[in-house]
This record gives C-alpha cells, sequence and structure tokens, in this order.
C-alpha cells in the first residue's frame, strides 16, 4: 500500500446512532458496525468492520484488509481530490505562530538504568525462589526476562520498572516493593520524582509522557504476537509461560490510553483485562484506528481484580 494511499485515505468505524447493521459472520442484527471514509462519509463495503459481540463472535474485518482482498480498487489520493484551478493562490504556506514556549524534554538518561540494574528486589528473588522453582523454569529463563526488560532495584530491594519506548528510550521507572510471596506491599514511587527531589530535573524544563511498560521489546521481536496486560508483574511473570508472545503492560487501569496504543497498530494483539474492566479497555481499543485485537475473556468470571497472573500461579498460591 504506498504512502499516499495511508496518509489521504483514512477510514474510521462509524460511529452515528442507528448505522449499524446484521453481522456478516454471527448474523446477529443491529451489531455490525462498517468503516467510513472519513473525508466523505461513505461505506466502505458490507464487510469490512467489526462486531460488537466481542466474547463470541469476534468478527473484525480492516480497510487494510479489504485493499490486500481488493488491490484493483486502491486510489490515488487525488482521484478524489483534484487540484483547484486557484492552486498557486491557495497554496501559500501559512505562517505558524511563533512562541516562546520551550519544548520540554520527556526521557531521562540511559545512565539511570545501568545504575539501579541488579536482581536484589525482592521481586526477582521471589521469582527465582518460589515461581521459577515451583513450575520448573529455568534460572537461565529469568536472567533472560531480567535483561530484557531492564529490571532493576533500589537499597531496600524495590524492583523498578523502567518504561523504555520503541526507540528505546527512558522515560521513567516506578518503583514497587513486593513482599517474600510475590505481593505488592504500599504504593509506587517513580524514578523522575526522585530526580526532581534531587534537584536533577526542572520540572520547568521536563514533563513526564509514559509509555507501555516493555514498549522498547516490539523492535526488539518484530515478529512476535503481543499480549497487553495491566501490570508490569503481569507482563514479566507471562513472559516467563508464554515467551512466544510480547508482553507489555498500561500500568495501571486507568493508564490504558490511545495515544499508548498508537504503538501497537500493525502488530498481532491480544488483550488480557483484569476482572472488571473489560468494557472500560474495549471502549479505549476500538478508538485506535488500524489497531487488530482479540480479547481473552479468561478472567471475567473471577472475582474483582484478578489477572492472568493469578489464574497462571493460582497452584503456587494455593500450596502456602
Amino acid at each position: 500500500m504506498s504512502d499516499i494511499y495511508n496518509k489521504h485515505f483514512t477510514y474510521s468505524l462509524d460511529k452515528r446512532r442507528g448505522y449499524k447493521y446484521t453481522c456478516p459472520s454471527c448474523h446477529g442484527k443491529k451489531c455490525f458496525r462498517r468503516y467510513v471514509e472519513n473525508a466523505t462519509g461513505r461505506e466502505l463495503a458490507e464487510d469490512v468492520g467489526v462486531c460488537d459481540h466481542i466474547n463470541s463472535c469476534r468478527y473484525q474485518k480492516s480497510p487494510r484488509e479489504y485493499f490486500a482482498e481488493h488491490p484493483e480498487l486502491k486510489k490515488d489520493w487525488r482521484d478524489n481530490h483534484p487540484v483547484p484551478v486557484n492552486w498557486a493562490q491557495c497554496s501559500k504556506p501559512v505562517e505558524s505562530p511563533k512562541t516562546t514556549e520551550p519544548v520540554k524534554e520527556f526521557t531521562l538518561d540511559s545512565s539511570y538504568v545501568e545504575a539501579y540494574q541488579n536482581s536484589n528486589s525482592n521481586f526477582v528473588i521471589w521469582l527465582v525462589n518460589s515461581v521459577a522453582r515451583f513450575y520448573g523454569i529455568s534460572i537461565d529463563k529469568v536472567k533472560e526476562v531480567f535483561l530484557d526488560y531492564n529490571l532493576g532495584a533500589d537499597n531496600i530491594r524495590r524492583v523498578v520498572f523502567w518504561q523504555r519506548d520503541s526507540e528505546g528510550r527512558v522515560r521513567t521507572g516506578k518503583l514497587m516493593q513486593y513482599s517474600a510471596d510475590g505481593h505488592r506491599e504500599g504504593n509506587p514511587n517513580w524514578i523522575h520524582c526522585f530526580l526532581m527531589n534531587q534537584k536533577k530535573l526542572d520540572s520547568n524544563t521536563w514533563e513526564l509522557r509514559q509509555c507501555l511498560f516493555g514498549e522498547h521489546l516490539l523492535s526488539k521481536y518484530p515478529d512476535k504476537e503481543v499480549g497487553l496486560v495491566e501490570s508490569e508483574k503481569t507482563a514479566v511473570i507471562c513472559s516467563l509461560f508464554y515467551p512466544e508472545k510480547v508482553w507489555v503492560a498500561s500500568g495501571g487501569c486507568h493508564n490504558l490510553s490511545v495515544e499508548k496504543l498508537q504503538v501497537l497498530v500493525g502488530r498481532r494483539v491480544t488483550v488480557y483485562p483484569d476482572s472488571g474492566v473489560l468494557a472500560k479497555w474495549y471502549g479505549k481499543l476500538i478508538r485506535v484506528e488500524g489497531l487488530m485485537f482479540t480479547i481473552d475473556t479468561s478472567c471475567e468470571d473471577k472475582p474483582a481484580n484478578t489477572d492472568i497472573a493469578d489464574i497462571l500461579l493460582s497452584d503456587l498460591y494455593a500450596s502456602h
């Protein structure tokens, strides 16, 4: 698909009230939204859209898939947007108003990752002594996951979950304390807050822009399917059990945003919501144009705040 096509032919799901149709897969009535061209409002095709029945049908076909099936229907942007006769007059660029507002930095020096990188956190010790030993996971595998996520530790054995974006830049680090049985203790602290308190960061020139935990692994493993979960702990544990996926985490139920999810467009994504937040997450996911995903509902019939790691480790927890 040409760059000009990607740039100018933008489609999104039709959100207008009353514009729902019979699903071409499950044949449910008034449950299927079609993709429309944003510029004209025209529907693309009868079978290009998303079924509302995410727990049963899960049918979805994107414009990308449609044009892959029908390459002869691709059009150049100029086919529907002819050059106006007064092009010379109207094409003069408009000068942007000058601003004195400085562009703030949003990354940290990678030397902080190196300074904190060690395995002496209660979290990693629990992974080795409890999880790996109980499930027969090799220490080499734990070490591989430890290095992949650049896990760190401070002097009171809190683990540092670094947020590194798809370009490898360090956005911040979350410090979390865990007990000997792997349960979280207290609230998180943040590396950027620590640096500000130490006068090593200035809030006038630096601002927090979070990304997905594990996002930097998307470029390292470009062909792997992606697993999206809520907590950093869960992403690490799932990496031990299912290394065929790249596991990323939103960092909290309310931290999933359209901006963060953009980096997953073009990847095969399976989403694993905690129990009780499926509808909330689905509402965020469908707002990301081009994002193709399936939702695993394993946690939905479990107690509130159960996640996929709780299910994976249920035998370990029951043994105590």
